[in-house]
């Protein structure tokens, strides 16, 4: 019973929390690599031009799950953009620290922005992809889901039909602004960490009341587990594929505009010996 236990219990983890942080730090990555790329000045404009949209979702990812926790909200900003620290908007809010749920809330609100952004994402993409048809979300509690669905949203959007389509443009526009908002802040990071503990804790002793019980009672949650991975992790790939093609053409320009420059230098250096 006991190695049955650690192995659910260790799936589990893995599906309900690892994937789906694992994920946040690509984003995360991502998305300050593609900043890193734009440099200094064009970085700030587009951070800025993209957080009217990005800023209040990523800060309503943080206000529903508060909601949901029953977390009590103190204030919302929901974008200023002339910030001393540069902070385009934050929630704060309180809890009972006596609350074992409104603890674990504190896992669901740091994450909000990547789940509730993930989940708008997906929503204009039924909303404005032409061919949104094509991809297939869930569907079952199989790690070939992760690959299948990944691979039907990367068709469904980078079809080369959908260039000539004003809609196609309109859901890049929006869904990329709030990809480019979706990464943690240190306190979203903190204040997740601190119901993660909650949640591990609590996974352990359901699983191992649910043992004692009927060892197939620990495998049904495990595969409740991945089921819901599946789905989450399916709508934060439609982000991740957003990001990396942003990284990849800012990085073509970044390289272009490189040698485009290297290349007058260097004319202008033949002209003076002459």
């Amino acid at each position: 019973m006991l190695r049955e236990l650690l192995e659910n219990f260790a799936l589990q983890v893995v599906f309900f929390i690892g994937i789906i942080a694992g994920l946040g730090l690509v984003i995360w990555r991502l998305n300050k690599t593609f900043y890193k790329l734009l440099g200094g000045k064009v970085g700030r404009r587009v951070f800025l031009t993209t957080g009217v949209l990005g800023t209040p979702i990523h800060e309503f990812g943080h206000v529903f799950f508060c909601v949901l926790f029953r977390h009590k909200i103190k204030e919302v900003k929901w974008f200023r953009p002339n910030s001393a620290d540069g902070t385009l908007g934050y929630v704060l809010h309180v809890y009972n620290k006596n609350s074992i749920y409104q603890q674990i809330g504190n896992f669901f609100i740091g994450l909000g922005p990547l789940l509730f952004g993930s989940a708008a994402i997906v929503g204009l993409l039924y909303i404005f992809l032409p061919n949104a048809s094509d991809v297939s979300f869930g569907g079952g509690a199989s790690v070939e889901l992760y690959f299948e669905t990944l691979w039907s949203v990367f068709l469904a959007i980078f079809d080369i039909n959908n260039l000539s389509n004003i809609m196609w443009w309109i859901f890049v526009i929006l869904a990329g602004s709030i990809s480019m908002h979706m990464d943690l802040s240190v306190a979203d990071i903190r204040g997740s960490a601190r119901g993660l503990w909650y949640i591990v804790a609590v996974l352990l002793v359901v699983n191992l009341v649910l043992c004692i019980i009927d060892v197939a009672l620990s495998a049904a949650v495990t595969r409740g587990c991945l089921w819901l991975s599946v789905w989450v992790v399916s709508f934060m790939a439609v982000a991740v594929l957003l990001l990396a093609v942003l990284v990849l053409i800012s990085a073509l320009v970044r390289w272009i505009g490189h040698k485009i420059f290297k290349e007058k230098t260097s004319g202008e250096k033949i002209r003076a010996q002459y």
